[in-house]
């Protein structure tokens, strides 16, 4: 191993310079590698659970169904009453198909602001180290400049 030497006991000593690289150099490794992983598996975790919150599947299933499934029968009614229920079914499917249209719009919605608020997240990861360093250095300017 470079950067240090083993003392008499047999244990392995680091120089300073060697410990703050590896310091550094792990720090990046997971925060561009671990770490971006798991920024990206909480993403996609959270995304399924909207995607499962709103039940896509079953919305498009049912988009045409009555509402609550409410639904009128016309058997051995006049033909007056039948024509009501008929009117009344239709109705409830309307009604049923008004609702969860406007549920797949305010979802689709929740989606797009999703993946922006996710897309800004992940650029943010990548580029947090970077404005760190940045602001530590206009730090230093601001600490060590004298208007003159």
């Amino acid at each position: 191993m470079s950067g240090g030497y083993c003392d008499e006991e047999g244990i392995f000593i680091m120089n300073q310079t060697a410990y703050e690289m590896s310091l550094f150099e792990g720090y990046f490794k997971w925060w561009y590698g671990r770490g971006l992983r798991e920024v990206w598996l909480i993403v996609k975790a959270l995304f399924l659970r909207l995607f499962d919150t709103f039940s896509f599947d079953l919305l498009f299933k049912t988009l045409f169904a009555p509402w609550k499934r409410d639904i009128v029968s016309g058997e051995g009614l006049s033909l007056n009453d039948r024509m009501r229920a008929h009117l009344f079914n239709l109705i409830s499917r309307l009604i049923g198909f008004i609702i969860r249209s406007v549920i797949l719009v305010l979802a689709l919605a929740f989606f797009v602001i999703y993946w922006i608020l996710a897309v800004v997240v992940l650029l943010v990861w990548l580029g947090y180290p970077l404005i760190i360093l940045a602001l530590i250095y206009y730090g230093i300017i601001l600490a060590f400049y004298r208007g003159g």
